[in-house]
């Protein structure tokens, strides 16, 4: 009469890590993707002839993510790099690449300890116009 608690007890916490990694691997995909899509929001940004400094790419990012992101992130988190410092005098042709990334522990519920320390990237490059 035991013996279906004593395999519940065995099987479930095996089943229940599995769809906690599901879902936690699945969050990563999804910001990953958002992370990309903010860099070449970014980077058409940057690219632009009215673009004079990094600050306006900043927020171009900024807003995007906050327009597409399902949850109350704080996009002060995001860490973004502009490839050079100074859009206003960059030569028309220049490729000017834009990156957004993120701490993994940061989007995480659930951090697993062989996650610790991960990064999540978004790059995209474009040229000047």
């Amino acid at each position: 009469r035991g013996a279906t608690t004593v395999e519940m007890a065995i099987v479930l916490p095996i089943f229940l890590l599995l769809i906690f990694a599901v879902f936690e691997f699945g969050r990563a995909i999804v910001m990953k993707q958002t992370l990309a899509e903010a860099s070449r929001a970014g980077a058409r940004t940057s690219v632009l002839a009215t673009t004079q400094n990094v600050s306006q790419v900043e927020t171009a990012v900024r807003d995007y993510f906050e327009q597409v992101s399902t949850s109350s992130f704080d996009t002060n988190k995001l860490r973004i790099t502009v490839s050079h410092s100074d859009l206003g005098t960059a030569e028309t042709g220049t490729n000017i690449t834009t990156a957004v990334e993120v701490d993994f522990s940061e989007v995480t519920w659930i951090l697993p300890s062989f996650m610790a320390g991960g990064v999540l990237k978004g790059e995209s490059s474009m040229t000047k116009e």
